[in-house]
């Protein structure tokens, strides 16, 4: 199978619609990429990691401004492969990368590298295989009030150790530290948050335990010192996720229970003070055979937002669920797909929040919030295409987005360029709409029939179709003029298999799409 890479750029206004503009290529036509990382910088200025498959240690690096300009790119900048690829924003003039890497005489270690927005190289740096370790991969890392920078991660000798390590500004190595898991077994240090007083707090996944005790919270001082480390019977997914929160002398963590032998089938929460003393932990059943958590944040008021991903074959559901600091669950939306599903909060403020949905296609719900009263408005779709979408990256008023052609295999990188809509306007008194309204489906998920529906203000002409995810037509809906005003369609699909489809809108010149999926 082939598939291309695409990064899509999308710029947010006030209104509550994207549009695409522009396509662009990155790489050359040889390039076989694999996108790994995604960050915004300062001014929308969007940077792309990669993994080049010709090369297993090589790196693929690009900058494009919000309008979709190349400032720089970098094609095999070597010493890096996929492992533990990370790429963050340092200030407003530069960015690190920290990644595995192997050298010429085939020592393993962590990369560390400080670049400048116009991709220079100001310095770069390298830990491990000192003579007691085999591999060392980095899994997350912050930033410390006095610019040092602490990286979190796993490295493998005779067993498996999390590993910490923090840098100066100027990449000077000030000490490391590998610890070996509270309760038999592997440990990965997998996330950190550093406090105002320059106390790292580190969450490790326990593996291959003989009992509970599946998760550990530890404090280290500045200087590098364990000040206490505390187990946890819950367990966390291998890939990087926003399992722990630091919000003023209270650490939150989100994560499963952990039970031997048995799937979770639940979300837990607990709460610490920076003491390490327990305040509380509870726990909430989903119907799942399993759960990972895809974003954590604590949101303005006191609000604990947490979007999670649960999978009860043959379906995945991306829950968005509300808690107080106090664990009590007020509110709580899902999701369903056949496909695997992921989200981020974005455009949080006091008045609500935002959260974009990628997985077979991109979307975003917006959250009005006022105390414990939530308002969900209707999921706006973007144009995607055909195209999975991996990765995405969000700093309003800009969200990027990368993704694969469904049924392909890795290749060049593209671009897609969105710009606002009109944000919509109320209809005039003969009813006819002032805007433009996206394509819309109700009920969905559906069986066996779904009513698609949509606005135009003017005469003119469209098209609507439904695609099944490899691009292949299924249906033509129709085809040819249509008067100003709200349109519906029907569609029925008893004659089809159920899984995921895309619907789509060509209205004067304009592109509208949405999911849907047939659930038997």
């Amino acid at each position: 199978m082939r598939t291309a890479l695409f990064i899509l750029l999308l710029l947010q206004s006030s209104a509550a619609q994207w549009q695409p503009a522009a396509e662009f290529i990155l790489g050359d036509t040889a390039s076989h990429l694999e996108v790994t990382g995604l960050c915004y910088g300062a001014n929308g200025t969007v940077f792309a990691t990669g993994q080049h498959y010709g090369d297993s240690i090589a790196l693929y690096l690009s900058a494009l401004t919000p309008a979709g300009q190349k400032l720089f790119e970098h094609f095999r900048v070597k010493g890096f492969d996929e492992k533990g690829l990370i790429i963050r924003p340092y200030d407003a003039d530069r960015f690190i990368i920290v990644g595995h890497s192997e050298d010429t005489t085939g020592t393993f270690n962590v990369r560390l590298v400080m670049m400048g927005a116009d991709g220079t190289v100001q310095w770069e740096t390298t830990f491990g295989n000192d003579g007691m370790v085999t591999m060392e991969i980095p899994k997350d890392v912050a930033v410390d009030q006095e610019g040092n920078i602490i990286i979190g991660g796993i490295t493998f000798s005779s067993d498996v150790r999390s590993l910490l390590l923090k840098f100066s500004p100027t990449g000077t190595l000030l000490w490391s530290r590998r610890s070996a898991a509270l309760s038999p077994g592997n440990t990965t240090l997998h996330d950190v948050e550093v406090g105002t007083d320059g106390a790292i707090y580190g969450l490790s996944a326990n593996t291959f335990v003989a009992d509970s005790s599946n998760g550990t919270v530890t404090r280290w001082d500045a200087g590098g010192t364990i000040q206490w480390s505390r187990n946890f019977d819950l367990s966390f997914t291998e890939e990087r996720a926003a399992n722990l929160l630091l919000s003023g002398d209270t650490l939150f963590i989100a994560g499963s229970p952990f039970i031997t032998g048995t799937p979770s089938t639940a979300v837990t929460l607990a709460a610490l003070k920076t003491d390490g003393e327990l305040l509380r932990y509870r726990t909430f059943p989903l119907h799942s055979n399993q759960q990972s958590v895809r974003d954590f944040r604590l949101l303005p008021g006191g609000v604990l937002a947490l979007l999670d991903e649960t999978f009860l074959p043959p379906h995945h559901r991306l829950h968005t669920m509300l808690f107080t600091t106090t664990f009590t669950r007020f509110y709580h939306d899902s999701l369903l797909s056949s496909f695997v599903l992921n989200g981020q909060f974005s455009g949080i403020s006091s008045a609500g929040f935002s959260v974009v949905r990628h997985g077979a296609g991109l979307s975003r719900v917006h959250y009005a919030l006022a105390g414990t009263a939530v308002t969900a408005s209707a999921p706006e779709s973007f144009d995607v295409g055909n195209r999975f979408i991996d990765r995405i990256a969000v700093a309003p008023p800009h969200l990027a987005a990368a993704g694969r052609v469904v049924g392909s295999m890795f290749d060049r990188v593209h671009v897609s360029l969105f710009t606002m809509l009109p944000a919509a306007a109320p209809s005039d008194r003969n009813g006819v709409p002032a805007s433009y309204e996206v394509l819309s489906a109700y009920p969905n998920p559906f069986n066996p029939s779904v009513t698609l529906r949509f606005r135009s203000p003017a005469d003119g002409v469209a098209e609507l179709t439904v695609y099944d995810l490899l691009g292949r037509t299924i249906a033509h809906l129709l085809s040819g003029p249509v008067a100003a005003g709200t349109h519906s369609i029907v569609w029925d699909a008893a004659d089809r298999s159920a899984g995921p489809y895309l619907a789509r809108l060509r209205l004067n010149g304009r592109t509208f799409t949405t999911k849907l999926l047939l659930a038997r």
